[in-house]
């Protein structure tokens, strides 16, 4: 049985966030444990 459910992947701090501000939907998030990130929202 195959799957035919697309999968997307995004890389990368910027694209993240231009995704979620075009108001992407996003089902899972992996963030590296001990990043640090700052951003002036």
């Amino acid at each position: 049985m195959h799957n035919t459910e697309e999968k997307n992947y995004i890389f990368g701090i910027r694209a993240i966030i231009e995704a979620v501000e075009a108001g992407k939907t996003i089902d899972k998030l992996f963030i590296q444990k001990g990043f640090i990130f700052s951003y002036p929202f």
